[in-house]
């Protein structure tokens, strides 16, 4: 008996690892293909601005105008395009059996409903940042919807960050709240699977976009969120409007700074970098942002927990979480 149970036992800690180390290799090919992709873009764009629009090095821009604008949006689709890629091959070779829909790309009967409220909450999260840090002095208004552009410039931008940020949220998504939480989830409970997966994303803004330790925090929040989002909804069409909706506000709407890039949107901004916020990396490298994921996390939490419960009182697996809400 002592046997059999330390056999199981040792079965079990290898699948685990085997599924960390899964796990791992997927988020280090995003990475591989990330600067794949992005290197030759900012170079081009450097020597595009440099020595063809006669700029001085130093005057060479990090904003979002059209150009660039444009050019980052054909490369996050050039990156999603392989991340699926990759991550059908491992369904196909790895997980043999298993499909994009078991990663998470399926619609229940209230999967839009779901999603809009996603789309809701998101919005009015970020006009809430916007209003605290005018109200408390850390944000100047500098340019209006109604100075310095055109309804031909907004509908061109709109477009550009239309596209530019449903891909970068599409492939954050399929990676972390995709593939990533699939196979942690199938010899992890699911909160070890949303805290393992959250720190592989806060581990991953480090990595490609220095996010300090703070941003990190905030990148491990947002990953519990959106992988929350995903238990309660069943489909990971959920956390990627969520995800899109926050992005997509920051920029087009906030133009906030994103990474080091400052977008050119709607409203131009002046953020006086600080605790409160931060005007280089973008509001998630901020306390404002941390406050407001830990009251987020707090009140999913609370909701998660009682379908977790839900689900194993119905004789569900509780590791797994492949079947669509009815």
């Amino acid at each position: 008996m002592s046997a059999e149970m330390s056999t199981v036992k040792s079965g079990w800690k290898r699948d685990r690892w085997v599924g960390l180390l899964q796990a791992l290799g997927v988020m280090v090919a995003y990475w591989i293909v990330y600067f794949s992709v992005s290197l030759p873009v900012g170079v081009g764009y450097y020597l595009y601005s440099r020595f063809i629009q006669g700029e001085e090095p130093r005057e060479v821009s990090m904003h979002l105008e059209d150009e660039m604008l444009f050019l980052q949006a054909a490369a996050w689709l050039l990156i999603l395009l392989a991340m699926f890629v990759i991550i059908w091959l491992m369904l196909k070779w790895l997980d043999r059996g298993s499909s994009f829909a078991d990663v998470g790309f399926r619609i229940g009967k209230r999967t839009w409903l779901a999603v809009l409220l996603a789309i809701v909450i998101a919005t009015l999260l970020v006009v809430l940042i916007f209003l605290v840090g005018l109200a408390g002095g850390v944000i100047d208004l500098l340019v209006t919807p109604a100075e310095e552009q055109l309804w031909s410039d907004i509908l061109t931008d709109f477009i550009g960050y239309l596209l530019l940020v449903g891909a970068f949220a599409a492939t954050e998504e399929l990676v972390f709240r995709g593939h990533i939480r699939f196979t942690l989830a199938k010899t992890f409970s699911p909160w070890a699977t949303l805290a393992i997966a959250g720190l592989f994303y806060a581990l991953s803004r480090w990595v490609l976009y220095s996010s300090g330790w703070l941003g990190a925090t905030n990148a491990f929040l947002a990953g519990l969120i959106l992988g929350m989002l995903f238990i309660l909804s069943g489909s990971l069409w959920v956390p990627i409007a969520a995800h899109f909706m926050w992005v997509f506000m920051e920029s087009f709407i906030f133009s906030f700074a994103n990474a080091g890039i400052v977008p050119e949107g709607i409203f131009r901004l002046q953020v006086t970098s600080g605790t409160l916020l931060d005007g280089k990396y973008g509001p998630q490298g901020g306390l404002l942002v941390t406050f407001i994921f830990v009251v987020v996390a707090i009140c999913l939490g609370y909701y998660t927990n009682k379908h977790i419960k839900a689900k194993g009182a119905a004789g569900q697996p509780p590791a797994v979480e492949q079947t669509p809400p009815e």
